[in-house]
């Protein structure tokens, strides 16, 4: 009370929105970590299981003829498989426990298999239309990490377009000149694959465009995102040497580019190369390998493979046995392949330690999906790997 008999108060008010948005953000990126153990455990098991399956088709394919008339069948299974493997690829992409790997890709053919799934995702509203480049460069390119790209795109599209529109994603190739580069910083010169994604949805202004590649920036309803899609998607490209433009209008939609770095050689040339199923000559030398696997059937073929093409093989389930085999054995191993989880420990931490003992040991890590714990520098073959694959990587490893 004050000496007139007036009541005050005093307090202090805080605003906690920001507090309480960053709490939400937490939790959702603890679910999307809970969904990524998730997503790893059932990727090893299932790539075991198409692992298996790919294995025998690639040996019935080894004991036909070209003229079997089985043959072709068995060409579309072997397809269908791969297919199957890429699907748990993407799931393993989209939790981030799958990392990036390298390799040539076109961009014709991967979008073309997308395009099924972007049809289911985004629902009968939606059009999706594809134009692909003719005579398109090939990438060096991680080709589950494009697909995240791709579909992160496309899911902002489908929510800018809630009464339904136009998605369309153009391909092109494009040579960069010094002219464009002082227009655009991150642009080098040179031959790029370009990929444009326009949509017709509600597009953006001109305040908020250049924030939407910031971590957690949003223009969506609380509950309705996350804030990262975007961010992963610039992220993505710039670990491909690239860079991504963009550009809006209020009511007439947005248009992303994106610019990736091409390679002189094109896809046609790159799979020519690649032995066809059923190619394949005996490689070994008897030289004795170690194999470690805790699945049965996915072992024992193995071991049949490299018995049947010139190789000593030792099979155990578990580090424990691996170790007693080491031990027993005169000599050592040439060769031990592992894979990355096994029932008592880790096959990473496995070879090293072995490798430690034995300086002439190579290794090998076969795994249904490569966690962010392994050590990348290890040479590694991912599950589902084909018969020929697994020769080839045995072969390099053993001069």
């Amino acid at each position: 009370f004050t000496q007139d008999g007036r009541r005050y108060f005093t307090g202090i008010i805080r605003d906690i929105t920001r507090r309480k948005h960053l709490e939400e953000q937490l939790l959702q990126a603890q679910k999307m970590e809970s969904v990524g153990r998730l997503a790893g455990g059932i990727a090893h098991d299932f790539n075991n299981q198409l692992g298996i399956i790919l294995f025998d088709v690639d040996l019935m394919l080894e004991a036909l003829s070209e003229q079997d008339p089985l043959r072709e069948d068995l060409l579309k299974v072997r397809k269908v498989l791969l297919r199957s493997s890429n699907l748990t690829r993407q799931l393993l992409v989209f939790s981030r426990r799958q990392p990036m790997e390298m390799q040539p890709v076109n961009l014709n053919y991967q979008i073309g298999e997308l395009q099924r799934m972007l049809d289911r995702l985004l629902g009968e509203d939606i059009e999706v239309q594809v134009d692909l480049g003719e005579d398109l460069s090939t990438l060096r390119a991680d080709g589950g990490s494009i697909d995240q790209v791709l579909i992160n795109l496309a899911i902002n599209a489908r929510d800018a377009m809630p009464e339904g529109g136009s998605l369309v994603i153009q391909l092109r190739n494009a040579v960069i000149d010094a002219e464009y580069c002082k227009r655009h910083s991150q642009a080098r010169p040179g031959p790029y694959v370009r990929v444009c994604v326009s949509d017709t949805g509600t597009g953006m202004d001109k305040e908020i465009v250049p924030q939407i590649f910031e971590p957690f920036f949003t223009t969506k309803e609380v509950g309705k995102g996350t804030g990262l899609g975007l961010s992963v998607v610039y992220g993505i490209v710039q670990v491909h040497e690239g860079w991504i433009t963009v550009e809006s209008w209020v009511g007439r939609g947005t248009r992303f580019e994106i610019y990736l770095p091409a390679l002189v050689s094109t896809m046609s040339e790159e799979m020519s190369a690649m032995p066809a199923p059923g190619a394949l000559e005996k490689a070994g030398r008897q030289e004795r390998i170690l194999l470690v696997e805790d699945e049965a059937e996915f072992r024992e073929r193995i071991e049949r493979l490299l018995v049947r093409h010139g190789y000593q093989v030792e099979i155990c389930s578990t580090s424990a046995e691996a170790r007693e085999a080491c031990e027993q054995l005169e000599g050592g191993f040439d060769l031990i392949i592992s894979d990355v989880v096994l029932p008592d420990g880790r096959g990473h931490e496995l070879v090293a330690e072995l490798a430690e003992n034995a300086p002439q040991l190579r290794v090998l890590l076969i795994t249904g999906y490569a966690d962010d714990v392994m050590d990348q520098s290890l040479p590694l073959l991912q599950k589902p790997f084909a018969v020929a694959d697994l020769l080839e990587k045995v072969r390099q490893l053993l001069p």
